[in-house]
């Protein structure tokens, strides 16, 4: 609906704006009628989601980096 579309929009238009090295780089936008493609950078090695659930938990030291990098 239009819920769903107007967070796609300000989805794109925070990575449009956003220039950091940590924050994935939006390459190009292609839509159809029904769809919307956002090409990225390839970030090899998963998200910070992934990585949660792999170690499931991160030391307060680790946390830190991770705050201060974004």
């Amino acid at each position: 609906g239009s819920k769903m579309v107007e967070t796609v929009d300000n989805e794109i238009s925070i990575l449009k704006q956003v220039n950091h090295a940590h924050i994935i780089h939006l390459e190009a936008i292609y839509n159809s009628a029904a769809m919307i493609y956002l090409v990225t950078e390839l970030c090899k090695g998963g998200d910070l989601k992934q990585l949660l659930q792999q170690k499931k938990s991160f030391t307060e030291d680790e946390t830190r980096k991770i705050i201060f990098s974004l």
